[in-house]
């Protein structure tokens, strides 16, 4: 049985900022500078948008000081989530 799906996730995942940080996180370990240069954002956008993936989870400190990365775990809650609603018959009607 799938896991119970979490508030905090999809709340977290439903922002265009927040995915689009997790999918430049997936690529490589970047700083939080890094982060907001190649994505066009400010310094406290960045780190706002970030403490919100760090509760969740999604997002943890890198390999290298300073750095930050998805977290496996992260990947596997987000997969369990959408199958979760998947199984629970949650898609939108035709």
């Amino acid at each position: 049985m799938a896991e119970p799906v979490s508030a905090n996730v999809l709340r977290a995942l439903s922002h265009p900022v927040r995915l689009a940080l997790l999918v430049a996180l997936e690529r490589d370990e970047l700083t939080a500078e890094a982060l907001a240069e190649r994505l066009g954002l400010t310094p406290h956008e960045t780190a706002t948008q970030l403490a919100v993936l760090r509760e969740t989870g999604l997002v943890t400190d890198g390999h290298r000081p300073g750095r930050l990365r998805t977290t496996t775990h992260g990947w596997a809650t987000i997969d369990a989530q959408l199958r979760h609603l998947g199984a629970a018959g949650t898609d939108p009607p035709d």
